[in-house]
């Protein structure tokens, strides 16, 4: 097994993997935890193109990965993936939920 990645905010009292991901809302997917309001949670997410889409290598690999090719062959349902769902205890259909992001820390490298 992989090991766990780094914890950013050890004192949460959850911990979500990106692993833990879909592409779409809907009440079909059961959520992967529950907390009460006001618990600490740290979520593991994925970029919008999930993974697959990265930089060119170095100009003297010979890898012909091309990232625009990369872009055309992914099926829209693959972009943008979430991590969840997160059921709030108590909370109902209708109720406005707070959410404050604490800190966010990207990859090294971003695309466009």
């Amino acid at each position: 097994t992989a090991a766990a990645p780094p914890r950013i905010f050890p004192q949460a009292q959850h911990f979500v993997s990106k692993e833990f991901c879909q592409t779409e809302f809907g009440i079909v997917y059961p959520p992967v935890i529950s907390v009460s309001s006001g618990e600490l949670i740290e979520v593991e997410t994925r970029d919008c193109f999930d993974g697959k889409i990265h930089p060119p290598p170095n100009e003297n690999d010979n890898n012909e990965y091309n990232p625009a090719q990369a872009l055309q062959q992914m099926k829209r349902a693959e972009f943008n993936p979430i991590t969840g769902p997160i059921h709030v205890n108590g909370a109902a259909p209708g109720d406005i939920l707070a959410v404050t992001l604490l800190d966010i820390r990207p990859k090294g490298v971003g695309v466009t």
